[in-house]
């Protein structure tokens, strides 16, 4: 494990006051694609049938599509993902041919009716991406239900929309009003009455669908899976490409305001060389809250404990842990100011280089920004604060941090 300490030197101090930020985590599995690739017309085979053997039906999963058609999934391998096994398709459905073929590595059954509504993006291709449907755990053995985003055409389509999918059989969990649609977990075994009622053709006749869904139905997309994680976002910033040139935060220390932090984390190992509780916490500057420790570990974690793909931006640089918020994550400016002025009092260097909130001044500074505004310039230390946006009328919310930019080398 390498030791951090002899490396902080007295190079210069930054500051990160980071007190309620917000990180949205990356959205797995892709997102919506152009029309599907060409692919051998007629009824789907068994890819592979041939070679099929009693073993590989055995340890197969089977998959319902949002058209209600079943396909029963082997274990691929990178030249052959997820074969396809068998078929069976939903009653009254026994006439419409399904594609099975790869792009990119994963295995798509697409269903005839389904073709023109994927090509002109109004139904998402993932709804038939088994690769990643079996990924997100999305197979009838894990689950009984398929999680759907239903988007409705208009602000005053919403009760038409949950009336069409509730009369269908499906269950509307929430109304996302901001982005006019449903999420809707429809039981598998209702799944032909509701792609029906999407598609508005009849249950007999589903190739009338044509291109366009049902009246008041603008789209509907798969409700996919997201997850917390740094391997998209340190590359979208450069910061392999700094490392690479040298600029890995060493010689750099950098202040962390938040809930305190867990130096004990084997991905801050040696990188806490200094730490104050402003906030009077009962914990010191123990973190009980874990989220002092993601940010600090956003700035400089060796990913020693994780995957490789979790470092942070500088994973040279070394921590001062200055704990502003309390178990519950709330704090006073007062606090925040103290440890401003905690921070720049020990900074070292001339240069300076500030960077309050968005990077600009505003019309109206908050007291951390003037704080920041007046001290900073004096003494060479910069401080990054990351920040949310939100209407006044929605109510403060404890949220994860987002990256913060990385420290150069002197």
């Amino acid at each position: 494990m390498r030791s951090r300490r002899s490396r902080a030197g007295t190079g210069r101090l930054a500051v990160l006051a980071v007190v309620l930020a917000a990180a949205l985590p990356a959205l797995t599995g892709g997102g919506q694609a152009a029309a599907a690739p060409a692919a051998p017309a007629g009824p789907a085979r068994a890819a592979g049938a041939s070679a099929v053997t009693p073993a590989a039906f055995a340890g197969g999963r089977w998959l319902t599509l949002i058209t209600g058609d079943r396909v029963l999934v082997g274990a691929g391998t990178k030249a052959a993902p997820d074969p396809v096994l068998q078929v069976r398709r939903a009653p009254g459905r026994e006439g419409v041919a399904l594609q099975s073929y790869v792009d990119r590595g994963h295995r798509y059954v697409l269903p005839a009716d389904a073709l023109a509504l994927v090509g002109s993006g109004r139904v998402d291709r993932r709804l038939f991406d088994v690769t990643t449907l079996l990924a997100f755990g999305y197979d009838d053995r894990s689950r009984t239900d398929l999680p759907l985003l239903v988007a409705y055409a208009g602000n005053t389509a919403d009760q038409g929309a949950k009336a069409r999918v509730a009369g269908a059989g499906a269950a509307v969990r929430k109304d996302l009003a901001g982005v006019d649609a449903l999420a809707v977990r429809q039981d598998k075994h209702g799944a032909p009455a509701l792609w029906a009622t999407l598609t508005g053709a009849p249950t007999k006749t589903p190739l009338a669908a044509g291109d366009r869904l049902a009246t008041g139905i603008s789209r509907v997309w798969l409700d996919g899976k997201v997850r917390a994680t740094l391997d998209q976002s340190v590359p979208q910033i450069g910061a392999p490409a700094a490392w690479a040139a040298g600029h890995t935060g060493r010689g750099v220390t950098v202040a962390v305001l938040d809930t305190g932090i867990d130096a004990s984390h084997p991905d801050l190992a040696d990188a806490v060389v200094a730490n104050e509780d402003f906030s009077d916490s009962l914990s010191g500057t123990q973190d009980r809250v874990g989220h002092g420790t993601h940010v600090a570990s956003i700035a400089a974690g060796e990913s020693i404990a994780g995957a490789p793909d979790a470092t942070g931006l500088a994973p040279g640089a070394t921590i001062v842990d200055l704990r502003v918020l309390d178990e519950n994550g709330v704090g006073f400016l007062g606090d925040v100011l103290a440890a401003i002025d905690w921070a720049i009092a020990r900074s070292s260097v001339t240069r300076s280089t500030l960077k309050a909130m968005s990077g600009r001044r505003a019309p109206t500074m908050t007291p951390p920004a003037v704080g920041c505004n007046r001290d900073g310039p004096k003494s060479g230390s910069s401080s990054v604060a990351s920040r949310r946006r939100r209407s006044s009328s929605t109510p403060p919310r404890r949220t994860a941090a987002g990256p913060t930019p990385p420290p150069t080398s002197p």
